[in-house]
């Protein structure tokens, strides 16, 4: 039975590869989620962060949020 990360690996690889018809639920679980992760480009892979994720809040103002927190 092969992990979510070795399908993932096997995707990023081969974005054609497809379990074989012998796979578990599981592992088709895992192949969509997997998928689905790589086409969204949601998931850390090898270290490298998601650069949407690092950069979420960057266009939040201190000032603002200060103001939101003595405020509200």
């Amino acid at each position: 039975m092969l992990t979510k990360d070795q399908i993932k690996k096997k995707l990023k690889s081969d974005s054609e590869y497809e379990l074989p018809d012998s796979a578990s639920d599981q592992e088709w679980d895992w192949y969509v989620e997997a998928k689905d992760e790589i086409k969204a480009g949601h998931e850390d892979y090898e270290g490298v962060d998601n650069q949407y994720r690092q950069d979420e809040d960057s266009w939040k103002d201190e000032d603002y949020n200060e103001d939101w927190e003595n405020n509200y």
